[in-house]
């Protein structure tokens, strides 16, 4: 407890209330007719046969049944333990199964040195990088869990920033630079080596806030600005030709303000977890919105909310499933949990206990990483 008081104003403490079931003006939408554009901006090909909305790609009757595809890999990275009141320098992975469950960690190689301040991971296809502002490593995915690491270019010094792959392409958004909160934006994408080049900036400084990417459009949400005051604004860039990141404007800001959020999208929606909400939204408030096909949000909407409130988890999400491992509540936390999203609403089923982490961990990063 005692690392996190120099950073934040105030101590963090579960939600004396439930949460609120409605507000008014917050009913959200049921979602896009159709998925997010691509990179491209055009809308994803559905695939499958004319009669299912498809293509009509030729399916083979005698074939057999198709072998299903090998699952993803959640990786965890870094962040603070408590108990041994120590930064960590250590790699996790596990297994996500078809039913919704977590096979077993499997350590990996440990960082060149352990990450400090808010690590963040982002995953490109089957490799993921670890995006620390003192370092950058990268590894692939192998049958066994990660492989060894590659030290790669560091980005310049942002701390308590936000990174996420957009495509191809990473991208580290905000925080603080040279000693001051930075609109800043830094983009690499993938490639030996990675080349970090700047990306059209912020409209505003942003420091300790959210940020999610789809394979078109970029998102940065709540946190705070240059003052300290916490923020509802929620900002998003389309992605350019050959990965240029385009200029950011504003979307349907949240329902109320926040700081330390995380963000995934999934499906059709944006989703954000473990915040530290104000009034009038309960701290273990999940909430998300429908992705137009421009990228725009629809209304935000209260889904199940949280067993209880966590701060500095890692938030990964992949197909239907969305999960939240570590974290802080008084101290730093092994829990990992995973909610399944209707993929028509958008809205999460409760919140189901899976295999907890070996070590308890906040401020660490986490990304679902693609089978080799």
């Amino acid at each position: 407890m005692s690392r996190l008081l120099p950073l934040v104003l105030g101590a963090f403490a579960l939600a004396a209330c439930g949460l609120l079931t409605d507000l008014d003006g917050f009913t959200g939408g049921s979602g896009a007719d159709a998925g997010p554009p691509d990179a491209t901006g055009d809308a994803p090909d559905p695939g499958g046969p004319i009669a299912d909305g498809g293509d009509g790609d030729a399916v083979d009757a005698e074939a057999g049944p198709a072998t299903p595809p090998a699952p993803p890999t959640l990786v965890v990275a870094g962040g603070y333990d408590s108990i041994g009141d120590k930064d960590l320098d250590t790699v996790y992975s596990a297994v996500l199964h078809a039913d919704g469950g977590l096979g077993p960690w499997r350590p990996g190689p440990t960082l060149p040195r352990p990450a400090k301040l808010y690590t963040r991971l982002a995953a490109v296809g089957d490799t993921f990088f670890v995006l620390d502002p003192a370092q950058v490593v990268s590894s692939k995915r192998t049958d066994d869990g990660v492989g060894s690491l590659t030290i790669e270019a560091t980005h310049p010094d942002q701390y308590n920033a936000c990174a996420a792959a957009m495509g191809d392409t990473l991208l580290v958004t905000g925080g603080v630079s040279d000693g001051v909160p930075t609109a800043k934006v830094r983009a690499a994408r993938r490639g030996s080596p990675l080349e970090w080049k700047d990306a059209t900036s912020l409209p505003v400084e942003r420091q300790l806030h959210g940020c999610a990417a789809s394979a078109g459009f970029a998102y940065v949400v709540g946190g705070k600005n240059k003052d300290g005051q916490h923020q509802d604004s929620v900002f998003m860039a389309r992605r350019g030709e050959n990965g240029v990141l385009g200029a950011w404007t504003a979307t349907t800001p949240l329902p109320a303000t926040n700081y330390w959020p995380r963000a995934v999208v999934m499906g059709n929606f944006l989703y954000v977890v473990g915040a530290d909400w104000d009034a009038p939204i309960a701290r273990a408030a999940v909430i998300f919105a429908p992705i137009g096909q421009d990228g725009t949000l629809g209304s935000w909407k209260l889904t199940t909310p949280l067993p209880k409130y966590v701060s500095t988890a890692a938030v990964a999400a992949h197909g239907t499933r969305i999960v939240i491992a570590g974290g802080w509540d008084d101290k730093s936390l092994t829990d990992v949990l995973i909610a399944t999203a209707d993929p028509a609403t958008g809205d999460l089923s409760g919140w189901t206990p899976v295999t907890p982490l070996p070590v308890g961990a906040s401020e660490l990063g986490g990304a679902f990483v693609a089978p080799p």
